[in-house]
């Protein structure tokens, strides 16, 4: 200790060592809301994503004509037959 410091008390002590909380807690309330705030952007995101792929399936389903690729299920041993093409298949609405 300094000459110039005056000797911390006990109820000085109480005092820093709440001050030295609530800082350490307002540093995790930031944060918190830091993070709230990008979850809160990044599903702003995915909203209209979604919104747009519902729109582009809905428009898909609405016309007159859907093709189709259907690809050959791979046999029992997880590999694909290589000279298997996909099926296509077209269906008027």
């Amino acid at each position: 200790m300094s000459k110039l410091e005056r000797p911390k008390t006990p109820t000085m002590k109480s005092r820093l060592d709440e001050k030295n909380a609530l800082i350490g807690l307002n540093n995790r309330l930031a944060n918190i809301l830091q993070r709230k705030q990008e979850l809160e952007d990044e599903n702003s995101l995915l909203s209209k994503e979604v919104t747009r792929e519902t729109e582009y399936l809905s428009s898909m389903l609405i016309s007159d004509n859907i093709s189709v690729l259907i690809f050959p299920a791979p046999c029992r041993e997880g590999k694909h037959d290589k000279d298997a093409d996909p099926v296509a298949v077209h269906v008027r609405l």
